[in-house]
């Protein structure tokens, strides 16, 4: 059983190699340990990825919550203004 046999192998193929003994079982745990660590790498980069769109989005929502902040300003200030207008006319 070489190192290329076991990349073809399921996790729970590999985890039964495990428990036999000798090399089959150095190579099964070693291959077991090159999986964990390519999951690893992945969870990883993908949390990361995560972070960064998240942080852009929590931005994008503070931006738009701004505007809508001077927009309802603006409209505040015109419907005082129409008012205003309203009474000096009387």
């Amino acid at each position: 059983m070489n190192p290329v046999f076991l990349k073809n192998k399921t996790d729970e193929e590999v985890l039964n190699t495990v428990d036999q003994s000798g090399i089959y079982q150095i190579r099964a745990v070693v291959e077991m340990i090159i999986r964990l660590k390519t999951t690893l790498k992945k969870n990883t980069k993908a949390t990361k990825d995560f972070n960064k769109n998240s942080s852009k989005q929590t931005q994008e929502v503070i931006n738009l919550t701004k505007w809508l902040l001077y927009l309802t300003i603006i409209i505040g200030l015109l419907a005082f203004l129409q008012l205003l207008s309203i009474f000096v006319n009387k």
